[in-house]
């Protein structure tokens, strides 16, 4: 029987599998231990494809700049280290008000290269890494910064977008798992702290306010083990 879902995931050679069942999805997950991660192409009727879609289009709020056009393709991060990472964060900042490690799914602009398997530290075989922390001042001290409007993550990396002409383009954005945990809520910057939450929580929750310094919301993590890749969403969109 063929399976409704019909993922498929592509070696580097370009053989392509279907899965159709446990048998193929397990063999999958023994690739990706072997050689450390993989893409998997999820299809169109796929609930994390819809799921992506409509993440994409509803919270794309800002639109003066550029305006989404159409989802593309969606791949599924397989990387059975980061995810065993993860799972272990997740359960220990867990406990009483936090379940599931108060888990939220937000989108990440970055440079293509960094998700791209075999570039030089790229995000899905190593994960979110400090040492890409940038030097200077930050709005909530150095950290993994996330917007949860598609909008607001899209301008990232600032240099590479602005230097886009106008007119159609194509891009990938990754969709993460970040295990926020206890969140510290505020509309005012904190840029004096230096690498971890106020005591006591595990992230920080910047919130866009009218008059405020922030113009759309950001939450801000400090380990790296909080945050697990799990979409490459491929997309046009229009600068204006």
């Amino acid at each position: 029987a063929q399976c409704k879902v019909k993922p498929v995931f592509v070696e580097g050679s370009g053989k392509r599998h279907r899965f159709c069942g446990k048998s193929c999805r397990d063999a999958a997950s023994r690739h990706a231990a072997a050689v450390g991660a993989l893409l998997v192409a999820v299809q169109r009727d796929h609930h994390e494809y819809q799921l992506a879609e409509s993440l994409l289009h509803n919270t794309w709020f800002k639109k003066d700049a550029y305006n989404v056009v159409r989802l593309v393709a969606v791949q599924r991060v397989h990387n059975p280290r980061l995810v065993s990472t993860y799972d272990a964060y997740a359960a220990s900042i867990s406990g009483g008000e936090v379940a599931n490690g108060n888990e939220r799914l937000f989108f990440h602009g970055c440079p293509e290269s960094a998700i791209t398997i075999g570039s030089k530290d790229n995000i899905i075989e190593n994960g979110f890494l400090k040492k890409f922390w940038q030097p200077g001042w930050q709005r909530y001290g150095p950290g993994f910064y996330f917007g949860p409007q598609a909008s607001k993550s899209h301008e990232y990396p600032l240099a590479q977008m602005s230097a886009l002409g106008p007119g159609l383009h194509t891009r990938k954005m990754l969709l993460c798992k970040v295990a926020c945990g206890r969140v510290y809520k505020t509309a005012r910057d904190m840029s004096t702290l230096r690498g971890s939450a106020p005591e006591g929580y595990n992230s920080v929750y910047g919130e866009a306010q009218k008059g405020g310094s922030l113009n759309y919301d950001e939450y801000v993590v400090y380990s790296e083990a909080a945050v697990l890749p799990f979409l490459v969403v491929e997309y046009e969109f229009h600068k204006f």
